[in-house]
């Protein structure tokens, strides 16, 4: 098993390793990040495992699902984000962006899965999921508020987005 960043007592960060830090050090913009295909491919399972683990909670049974990405899309246009995104960008390409994103997080430890898990779960509470209509808009507010909170704890995320705005205006 290779050595932790953090070394041998910590266990928090035993999926951190140097080469995760490695890695994740060449994002210098957070537009690289979004459109990064290998973290969305991780972020794709990462996120079906969290929605799927919060839905199962409140439903009480095991259940797993895949997230549509028109929910994921919706989500991120709702968000601060949508000002580094491109504005003709497809719902494929804005679910890779949320999925991403979310693995981003994870790796550099800005949140669990437990609190990915607590703040979708949190937001499905008391929703009507019983129609697929319902749930995608259900889905949708739920990752609206993961992604809100992801903003917030991102070290100067807000330098990040508009720091590109201005350049394209320059």
């Amino acid at each position: 098993m290779p050595k932790t960043s953090k070394g041998d007592n910590d266990k928090s960060g035993e999926y951190l390793t140097s080469g995760w830090e490695n890695y994740l050090k060449k994002f210098r913009s957070f537009r690289k990040i979004l459109k990064n295909k290998n973290l969305a491919r991780l972020g794709d399972a990462l996120i079906n495992f969290a929605y799927s683990l919060a839905k199962s909670r409140i439903e009480g049974i095991p259940t797993g699902v895949k997230v549509q990405d028109k929910a994921l899309a919706e989500a991120i246009r709702k968000t601060k984000l949508k000002k580094v995104l491109p504005l003709r960008s497809k719902e494929d390409a804005l679910g890779d962006a949320v999925e991403a994103l979310c693995a981003y997080t994870w790796l550099n430890q800005t949140i669990t899965i437990e609190e990915m898990v607590e703040t979708l779960q949190n937001a499905l509470q008391g929703e009507d999921m019983t129609h697929p209509r319902l749930e995608k808009k259900a889905c949708t507010k739920a990752f609206n508020e993961l992604l809100n909170k992801i903003v917030t704890r991102h070290e100067n995320l807000e330098k990040k987005i508009i720091q590109p705005q201005q350049q394209q205006k320059s």
